[in-house]
């Protein structure tokens, strides 16, 4: 997670002058959130998992496993899976009708990505987990 994360921080501004620039970039951005929404994922149904026993089906009920295990909170949930959607297919959406959307939808990704990354690392160093 922390290599994607890197990966798109080196990109920079994800303005629409990038997006001109470089036509393929806005691609390999909306593959790499969809990467790290799938990470989240697989990290969330290991915790719920090993807390609870059950495995989630869903983004949602990964993320209430999470909250329940106290790996996240409600809020960064609602930030790792915004109403409007997963933020890789709002990216996808906003390319086509909305490039000037673009960078507000990657830096709050790339913000929810940070906050989870860093509390999963957090949580996998307590004592108490497995």
């Amino acid at each position: 997670m922390r290599r994607a994360l890197r990966q798109v921080e080196a990109i920079g501004s994800v303005d629409v002058e990038l997006l001109e620039r470089n036509s393929t970039a806005g691609l390999v951005i909306e593959r790499v959130l969809a990467n790290l929404t799938d990470m989240a994922f697989d990290i969330n149904c290991h915790v719920s998992r090993a807390s609870s026993g059950r495995t989630p089906e869903t983004f949602s009920e990964s993320c209430e496993g999470a909250i329940r295990s106290g790996l996240i909170d409600r809020e960064l949930a609602s930030e790792l899976m915004p109403a409007d959607g997963p933020h890789h297919v709002v990216m996808q959406l906003c390319l086509d009708t909305e490039p000037e959307q673009v960078e507000a939808v990657v830096a709050r990704a790339l913000s929810a990505f940070q906050e989870f990354e860093r509390r999963a690392t957090e949580w996998a160093g307590r004592g108490d987990v497995v």
